[in-house]
């Protein structure tokens, strides 16, 4: 085996090549270092934008109606719609259908008369105490004919949940 030794300290390979060669060699060594950089400068120049995606809605109102029939006897999977009051009725409800509910609430109905005074509050009724998801749960509170037989005109009951506005009815009392 035989080596050979460069010439005058350039290697024979090296010296065979004409000089614009040896320019672009070395342009092509410092473009590749200067591309990794070039392209690690641009990185903190991007742009993002943080969305917050809000939660499901809680408390939605289904239904809300006045009925003088027995809510107990009612299909809940199809639409209820309010019935017309007379004085003369056994009792009014109020009945709320309330959609997506996963923890517990407490509901309350306060019941005005036509001279904005507060003829009834409910007591405080406990619902999905577990805390599961509910697609739907039907909750009513009743007034009684004695609160009502002599106080013709429009009515409106306020419900709570958890002490704060969950709807408001109107409605009319013959």
């Amino acid at each position: 085996m035989r080596l050979r030794l460069p010439t005058q300290g350039k290697s024979s390979t090296m010296a065979s090549m004409p000089p614009c060669s040896l320019a672009r060699l070395k342009s092509r060594s410092h473009c590749r270092l200067l591309l990794p950089l070039l392209l690690l400068s641009c990185l903190p120049c991007c742009f993002s934008f943080r969305i917050s995606v809000p939660l499901d809605p809680e408390c939605v109102i289904g239904t809300l109606v006045v009925v003088h029939s027995e809510p107990a006897a009612m299909d809940f999977e199809k639409p209820i719609s309010d019935e017309p009051v007379a004085s003369t009725d056994e009792r009014i409800y109020i009945l709320v259908k309330v959609l997506q509910v996963s923890k517990p609430l407490t509901l309350q109905w306060n019941w005005y008369s036509p001279d904005n005074q507060l003829a009834r509050q409910s007591k405080i009724v406990a619902i999905n105490a577990k805390g599961k998801y509910l697609a739907y749960f039907v909750a009513w509170d009743t007034l009684a004919r004695a609160n009502y037989s002599g106080k013709k005109g429009n009515w409106i009951v306020v419900i709570t949940a958890d002490g704060a506005f969950l709807a408001r009815k109107d409605f009319l009392v013959n």
